[in-house]
């Protein structure tokens, strides 16, 4: 009876979240948590719980720049050196 008691307990202080994200994200983050032996609930639960506790949202990315990104930092570069040596 007690076993019972908590474990209603224990899910009415649960909730559901539904979120929309792409297919190939959703697949390469399930395989990725199976990588690691937790199911994507789990993680996505234990980041969730990181938030609250840190109040910190961590984010990481290559660091290096996009194809579209070093094209306009290259063209930046081009416009500078010919300020630079244009006369005053």
């Amino acid at each position: 009876m007690l076993c019972n008691l908590l474990i209603y307990m224990t899910l009415l202080n649960k909730t559901q979240i539904t979120i929309k994200i792409d297919k190939n994200i959703k697949k390469t983050a399930q395989k990725v948590a199976e990588e690691i032996d937790i199911s994507l609930e789990d993680l996505v639960i234990s980041y969730l719980k990181q938030l609250v506790f840190t109040k910190q949202v961590t984010l990481s990315a290559s660091n290096r720049p996009s194809a579209y990104l070093r094209s306009i930092i290259k063209e930046a570069q081009k416009n500078s050196s010919k300020l630079c040596d244009s006369p005053k």
